[in-house]
């Protein structure tokens, strides 16, 4: 039988012939093959060759790139085109290879402005690192003489008392330390009594320091405060010049003195610990010697007002100077243009005048301190020396006083004085502060505390406080700052 030409055309395998089986075409080549061909002519070549080929995108200074992450990107490919061969049809590989290459590249342009700011950033940031390790390198070294160590419980307190500003006991105003005690003035006329743990032991309240059927504290704000080491007596001032001795430990006045001065005491301090012997002294130039009853002036302000005040410690725990602190009893007053030396036991009498240093001015005021110091050559048998600090400007200045063995003194049995080498300071000092037998802290116009050894003649630590927000009285209108502050 003859088949039709349209038969024909059917039988014919010549379409069969023009397609390929699917298993041809896996053994053809595919995209990835072709970039695996690619890379290894790449490997094949000379090292210089492919660094000549790579070195234009890398080394420039604008173009980042991350290699690891390139690298990841090579291995995701290599992995999903395997995962791809291995599931997908030949098209869909080819189309999957396709996106996969038309990634955006991982690369970023940045402009020279940011590197230029990026690298003074890192600068900026090195340098504080470096300065914070020697920061710490230096007080680690110094072996930790003072610690800064905020009052959490007691500033609490102390802001919460000022939010009741009728009926709460006032904004505090002065502050004294004592070994088991730590004293607060405030604006009420009270004083609060804290231990070293923080919890308040007593508040000490003048009853008579009221008007009848009044409120309001007749005695003012308390503006002067201090404590004796070696008892437990503790002895504040008002702005109204009354004087009230207290018993810290019972809560108890122990006498009043009405009529010691007429305006605000300004200064107040123990000249023997087992006895309430007092130097007072009140904005109005006068200078009085109290004990207990007894009022004595020894100062009539004809020099000018007294702006800092220390006594020699008459507690120096050291048996040889007993016999000294017996019979002698010795206060530094300042003014603005002098520093006095007054004997005030056996007999009130101006031993020294100490003139104030070259090229201070005006608002740089005086910062006293007196303690017994071992000085430099001296063993742990030979008895301390009295020494004068006094901080004025950018100055420490030291004043020594001198007693003879045996009580043969120059001039007629009085001590003799002798200034030492001074110490130049960064900033103006505003207060300076005995830490023991010769190491002496000062704190300066910057709110740095800086504490340096007599002995050895160097600055062991410098303590930034600036953060604390220290508070400070004024004088005369002049920085307060530059006040004597005690």
């Amino acid at each position: 039988m003859e088949l039709s030409e349209v038969d024909k055309l059917l039988a014919e395998d010549s379409d069969g012939d023009d397609m390929m089986d699917v298993n041809e075409l896996e053994a053809t080549l595919t995209l990835e093959e072709i970039l695996n061909e690619d890379m290894e002519q790449a490997a094949s070549l000379p090292p210089s060759t492919v660094a000549g080929a790579v070195a234009v995108p890398m080394e420039n200074p604008l173009l980042h790139r991350t290699s690891s992450r390139a690298r990841l990107s090579i291995q995701k490919l290599s992995a999903s085109a395997s995962a791809i061969v291995a599931s997908k049809a030949p098209l869909d590989v080819a189309k999957a290879l396709e996106e996969l290459l038309l990634e955006p590249p991982r690369e970023m342009l940045v402009s020279p402005l940011a590197v230029k700011r990026r690298m003074r950033s890192n600068q900026h940031y090195s340098s504080a690192q470096q300065r914070k390790k020697d920061k710490a390198h230096h007080q680690g070294a110094s072996a930790g003489v003072v610690k800064v160590e905020p009052m959490q419980i007691i500033s609490k307190q102390l802001v919460k008392n000022a939010e009741f500003r009728d009926n709460g006991p006032g904004s505090p105003t002065v502050v004294a330390i004592h070994p088991k005690f730590i004293a607060i003035g405030t604006s009420k006329s009270l004083v609060l009594v804290f231990d070293h743990f923080q919890n308040i032991r007593h508040v000490l309240r003048n009853t008579a320091s009221f008007h009848e059927g009044s409120s309001e504290p007749y005695n003012g704000p308390v503006t002067a405060i201090d404590v004796s080491p070696g008892s437990d007596f503790l002895v504040c001032g008002y702005h109204s010049g009354r004087i009230v001795l207290w018993d810290m430990l019972k809560g108890t006045a122990l006498k009043v003195v009405s009529d010691a001065h007429e305006c605000p005491v300004v200064s107040l301090l123990f000249l023997k610990d087992q006895k309430p012997c007092i130097l007072s002294v009140n904005f109005s130039k006068m200078m009085g010697y109290v004990y207990v009853v007894d009022v004595d002036p020894i100062y009539d302000g004809s020099a000018g007002k007294i702006l800092s005040v220390a006594i020699l410690a008459q507690s120096a725990g050291h048996m040889k100077i007993a016999h000294i602190t017996e019979v002698y009893s010795i206060a530094a007053i300042s003014t603005d243009k002098v520093t006095f030396l007054v004997a005030i036991e056996p007999e009130v009498k101006v031993l020294h005048r100490w003139f104030k240093p070259e090229g201070v001015t005006v608002d740089n005021l005086p910062s006293l301190g007196f303690a017994w110091v071992a000085l430099p050559g001296s063993s742990r048998h030979d008895p301390p020396t009295p020494i004068l600090a006094r901080g004025w400007g950018r100055h420490i200045q030291f004043l020594e006083v001198l007693f003879c063995p045996r009580h043969v003194h120059a001039k007629d049995g009085w001590p003799t004085f002798a200034e030492t080498s001074p110490v130049d300071t960064t900033a103006d000092v505003v207060a300076t502060q005995w830490l023991g037998d010769h190491v002496i802290m000062y704190l300066n116009f910057h709110d740095e505390l800086c504490v340096y050894d007599t002995m050895s003649r160097q600055e062991l630590e410098t303590i930034d406080v600036s953060s604390m927000g220290l508070v400070y009285a004024s004088y005369r209108g002049n920085n307060g700052r530059s006040f004597a502050n005690r």
